[in-house]
């Protein structure tokens, strides 16, 4: 009815058609400024309530929501927020703006997906996603799917699946704020919103900044003799960053909704190389765009039968300047460029006899161009995806479900047709009580090559037409529930564990004459423990700890080595969490303060097959403050990064920067 503001959870997907829909929404706009205004009637639904951890769009896996309240951290970068995270692994391989990436139970970050808005933003290259683009300025919270995904999703990842979600204000409001602190590190951001729950628009922009000059303790290549160590700082490390969003949204009709997504991204950096042996004039640059546009019609009054059409432009482009030849890319420069175009359909329905169902379809184009002193390439990939899902309500607490889902892909230059159609899919049971979900389920996956992998990502990195796709089965068994002991004290809990066998794994191999190429050769099985647990006391304090065991095996057959543990995997993580609040204050100088103290230990990892080389445990405390002034109009932050100053590192020869300080303050609209 006209007048009835209704809160539902939906899913995200996109439409690169922006001047189209930026007129449909300005004309939305026209046509509310001139009706009536009304009061709204708000009504409340109550049901049980979900325990923590869960998330709507699949109750029956194992999965994290980070929410907007941990994102607003001074200098916090997507790297930083995800490490503590049960289940995720991260490799970094500098300071503020170096490339990050990120793994879930144990897949490579090519078997990884990671999504902004519903764009998935892995790219043709190798397959990774880089966290350092990911600003979490504009970002309202992100959710974390280990082993399974929600259904829909247009490449489900062996391990699991992060998604970024950004903020969709509902009110007008406008907020604008500066950060500084260690190496050079400055940042700014400002943006504003119009709107309510029918019609909406916020735009905003970003800039960063950070030279990365950091002292780091430098062995000179001899581990077992410290007499030569000394200090040394790290060089063309710097970076430089700006952002921008656009997101806008309307609800023409009680059953349609539009949404209207736009991010670019330009990065400029140093482009070190080994400590030990650094890089002074390479140079890296980043441009990124995406734009998308998702319309959800339902099909019936009830909300039941939801149709859900979904455009996605990506666009990205990156450039490698080596004139001295530092990097060994035997070239002065690097272009790579990769689109893709996708567009995808969701049906999702309710069926009689407690049953539900839905349909997915999409079609994407991707490519990829390269050139540098050698040659100019290019390369093209078509896919077509269809997916089934059904689940039957066996009993008031109790879902059986199972989804099917194939791909047909074909490549040009030579293409492959569909002759490596492999079905993937899951099936599943889950229990649902007050407060308390169990689950339990059975998957297969698999990860296309990458463009880059199957046609070459440079002259010393060669590609290999012949590449199979990483098949993957799992299996997995959870529990999350919620208990309060009276009203002054919740404790919440989360258990999962997993294990994963994985074939035709993707690896590269040194050919005689120098270059690289990627071969299928690889199997492994992967198996963990995942434990989350929680308790709020008295409204005022929250302790978090998530404990991740990992057992990641190298099982290839004919295999000459004699380790078998795969390499840069911590196999023990630990990662606990106390914030100290003090709530909403009456005040009016001061209406909350907080007090974060976080710790994250990583076991020692291997940093080579053969384990020869050990990249020793590490153990890192922040601690991190936040003050809300002026009935919140005005808000300070501070954080403490690497409290011990501790060394740092996820890779061999790319320290991490020691203990660093940042302060921001941010200014909003009441």
């Amino acid at each position: 009815a006209r007048g009835v503001r209704i809160h539902a959870a939906a899913r995200h997907a996109s439409h690169p058609t922006l001047i189209v829909g930026l007129g449909l929404l300005l004309a939305l706009t026209t046509r509310a400024r001139s009706a009536r205004a009304e009061e709204p009637l708000t009504i409340t639904v109550q049901g049980a309530r979900a325990p923590e951890g869960e998330l709507a769009s699949d109750p029956f896996a194992a999965t994290a929501r980070v929410r907007r309240e941990r994102l607003a951290a001074p200098a916090l970068r997507a790297s930083d927020l995800l490490r503590g995270e049960a289940g995720v692994q991260v490799a970094e391989s500098g300071g503020l703006g170096a490339p990050a990436t990120a793994s879930i139970r144990g897949a490579t970050a090519a078997q990884t997906p990671v999504y902004l808005g519903g764009v998935r933003l892995n790219d043709q290259v190798g397959g990774v996603a880089d966290l350092s683009t990911i600003p979490l300025w504009l970002i309202d919270h992100v959710d974390v799917y280990r082993g399974n995904e929600p259904f829909g999703a247009d490449e489900p990842g062996i391990g699991g699946a992060i998604f970024f979600e950004p903020r969709r204000p509902r009110r007008p409001e406008a907020a604008a704020g500066l950060t500084g602190g260690s190496f050079g590190s400055q940042a700014g951001f400002g943006y504003a919103a119009l709107g309510d729950d029918r019609l909406g628009v916020v735009a905003g922009l970003a800039a960063e900044r950070a030279e990365n000059d950091y002292v780091f303790d430098d062995g000179r290549g001899t581990a077992f003799e410290t007499g030569d160590d000394t200090s040394a700082v790290r060089q063309n490390s710097d970076s430089r960053l700006q952002d921008a969003w656009l997101l806008a949204r309307a609800r023409p009709s009680g059953r349609a909704r539009l949404e209207l997504l736009a991010n670019h991204v330009a990065r400029e950096q140093g482009a070190p190389k080994l400590a030990l042996v650094p890089s002074l004039h390479a140079r890296a640059r980043l441009e990124r765009s995406l734009v998308a546009l998702t319309s959800r019609l339902g099909l019936d009054a009830a909300g039941e039968q939801l149709l859900t059409l979904s455009s996605s432009w990506l666009d990205s482009m990156s450039t490698l300047l080596d004139p001295e030849r530092e990097l060994g890319a035997l070239s002065a420069e690097t272009v790579v460029r990769g689109r893709r175009a996708e567009q995808q359909a969701t049906l999702e329905l309710e069926l009689p006899a407690r049953l539900s169902a839905g349909l997915a379809a999409s079609a994407a184009f991707e490519s990829l161009e390269r050139r540098d002193a050698a040659e100019e390439s290019a390369a093209q990939a078509s896919t077509l995806r269809g997916s089934g899902r059904l689940a039957w309500q066996a009993a008031s607490s109790t879902t059986l479900f199972g989804q099917l889902a194939a791909q047909c892909r074909a490549t040009q230059p030579g293409s492959g047709g569909c002759a490596d159609v492999e079905p993937t899919g899951r099936l599943g049971a889950g229990f649902r009580a007050e407060r308390f979900t169990a689950f339990a389920n059975l998957s297969r996956y698999q990860r296309v090559p990458a463009l880059g992998e199957l046609y070459g990502a440079g002259i010393v990195v060669r590609g290999n037409a012949q590449l199979r796709p990483e098949l993957g089965v799992a299996a997995d068994a959870g529990a999350r529930g919620e208990l309060s002991l009276g009203e002054s004290v919740g404790l919440h809990g989360a258990l999962s564990a997993f294990v994963r066998r994985a074939e035709d794994l993707i690896t590269y191999a040194r050919a005689a004459q120098g270059y690289v190429v990627p071969i299928n050769v690889g199997a492994a099985r992967i198996s963990g423990l995942e434990l989350g647990l929680g308790a709020d006391v008295l409204g005022h304090f929250s302790l978090d700890c998530n404990v991740s065991l990992l057992d990641p095996r190298n099982t290839t057959e004919g295999r000459r080595l004699v380790n078998d543990i795969l390499p840069y995997m911590s196999r023990l993580v630990v990662a606990p969490r106390l914030l100290v609040t003090t709530g909403e204050l009456a005040g009016r100088a001061l209406r909350r303060a907080e007090l974060a103290l976080d710790l994250l230990y990583l076991s020692s990892r291997y940093a080579d097959a053969a384990g020869l080389i050990v990249i020793p445990e590490q153990a890192t405390t922040n601690l991190s403050a936040s003050a809300s002034w002026l009935e919140g109009a005005f808000v300070t932050r501070a954080r403490l990064v690497n409290l011990f100053d501790a060394q740092r590192f996820d890779v061999v020869g790319y320290p991490l920067p020691g203990r660093s300080f940042y302060l921001s303050a941010e200014v909003r609209s009441p």
